[in-house]
């Protein structure tokens, strides 16, 4: 895997080929970048950019993913690799354990993620110094049963988002988490989530994992249900940059900050929320097929942010 993030998304270029390399061509001079594939981890591509069927192959034979994005530079699709070659034999075996896991087995997994998730917000809004929210969450976190049926999830979510709209800078706009309203701060959760979507994505492939069996999630349109219940624990990590440094990022373009934090250390022995996603994805993978008895799901706890 790579390491660099390629944001072209505001770029008039051509993509090419040449020998292990993505060529960057400007369109508008004579200006051109070599960039070894086996450095690249993801590529943003924007509406000026152009690129071939040949130039997407070998993205994916490189490991990387491929995000496009739309007008406001925020993606709306993807290119994933499939799988990685030392799962090849293990596919078959893995996908059928998970098409047939038992419904107290997926209760109890999506429980564990919703707990971790509410764990994670009840750290950036104890951070925060909303306590009566804290104490709210952490209530609701221990609270939470297998499957969720009282719905934990969605009455953390409207304790925080209510909270983040008291925050004085968004008191006047009338602040309220919706991701189709286009301001800043909704922009850029929609911006922060879909990276960490796009490597949640890319962990369930690369562990054997079928995306669109989820945990939880089951829109019979979503091909990606299980990267949706993977990356809920990792949100408050995208939050709290966004919250922590509201006064000094409010109105600026952080795109490329928040690609940093979605590849930034998320526990305290040094693993990237890449890496911590692609270890969650092969332990539910093991569980499933019997072979690892328990999965432990980490929470969000807020730090000094040191991106890769």
């Amino acid at each position: 895997m790579g390491w660099r993030i390629l944001d072209f998304t505001q770029s008039e270029v051509s993509l090419g080929t040449q020998r292990g390399n993505l060529v960057v061509k400007s369109n508008t001079s004579d200006h051109q970048q070599l960039v070894p594939f086996a450095d690249v981890d993801v590529v943003l591509i924007g509406l000026g950019t152009g690129l071939t069927s040949g130039v997407l192959h070998q993205l994916v034979q490189y490991d990387c993913v491929t995000l496009f994005t739309d007008w406001k530079f925020v993606p709306v699709g993807g290119v994933y690799p499939y799988v990685q070659e030392s799962t090849h034999n293990r596919i078959a075996a893995r996908q059928l354990a998970q098409a047939n896991a038992s419904k107290n087995t997926l209760n109890a997994l999506w429980q564990q993620m919703v707990r971790a998730k509410i764990q994670g917000q009840f750290a950036v809004m104890n951070q925060l110094g909303f306590a009566e929210t804290s104490n709210r969450l952490k209530q609701l976190s221990k609270n939470t049963r297998p499957g969720d049926p009282s719905n934990c999830e969605g009455q953390a979510a409207r304790f925080y988002f209510s909270s983040i709209a008291q925050i004085d800078i968004f008191q006047d706009e009338g602040w309220r988490r919706d991701a189709s309203r286009g301001d800043w701060l909704n922009n850029n959760l929609n911006y922060g989530y879909t990276i960490l979507r796009s490597y949640a994505i890319r962990s369930c492939l690369s562990s054997g994992l079928h995306p669109a069996l989820g945990l939880f999630h089951r829109n019979r349109e979503n091909l990606f249900n299980l990267a949706d219940d993977l990356m809920e624990p990792f949100r408050p990590a995208i939050d709290y940059f966004l919250l922590s440094h509201i006064e000094e990022l409010f109105g600026t373009d952080v795109r490329k900050e928040l690609v940093a934090i979605a590849k930034s250390k998320f526990l305290s022995s040094g693993l990237t929320i890449p890496a911590v996603l692609n270890d969650l994805a092969q332990d539910i993978g093991m569980h499933l097929e019997h072979s690892k008895e328990t999965v432990r799901i980490p929470s969000f706890e807020p730090r000094e942010v040191v991106s890769t």
